[in-house]
């Protein structure tokens, strides 16, 4: 790539790049008007759809890529919300917590803010929404 073709690159680059930025910001918008950090928002849905052995809070630390104790006070803001609770473990380790969500948390995901978002994100394609979902991939696995 010559030198005029590879500034024009990067400023595409930096203009997608911007865009993300945006994106992001207006999800972190939509999710404060619901009441919660997106960062709360993620963990309600983690709660509700992942598998009883994985809905620990090392499960949603891995999944979230955050450490163990930003997990744990994501949690536990929920704990003190009443959205979620905290099981002992039926394994054998009973400092295993399984986490589960209370009524009021599954009537604040009857209003999740993704809902909005994926609305906007129906009217594109099969073949646009996976090709949207790999580059989403990629940038996140460039940036673990």
């Amino acid at each position: 790539m010559n030198s005029d073709n590879r500034k024009r690159h990067e400023r595409s680059a930096r203009a997608v790049a911007g865009l993300i930025v945006q994106l992001s910001g207006l999800v972190n918008s939509i999710s404060l008007a619901g009441g919660l950090k997106s960062s709360q928002w993620s963990a309600l849905r983690f709660v509700a759809s992942a598998n009883k052995s994985a809905r620990t809070i090392a499960g949603f630390a891995r999944l979230n890529r955050t450490t163990l104790s930003s997990a744990s006070q994501t949690i536990d803001t929920l704990v003190r919300k009443g959205l979620i609770t905290k099981k002992v473990g039926e394994g054998s380790d009973k400092r295993v917590r399984t986490l589960e969500l209370t009524e009021q948390g599954r009537m604040q995901l009857a209003s999740d803010p993704l809902y909005e978002i994926t609305q906007s994100l129906v009217i594109l394609s099969d073949s646009d929404l996976r090709k949207m979902a790999a580059v989403i991939r990629h940038l996140l696995s460039d940036n673990t």
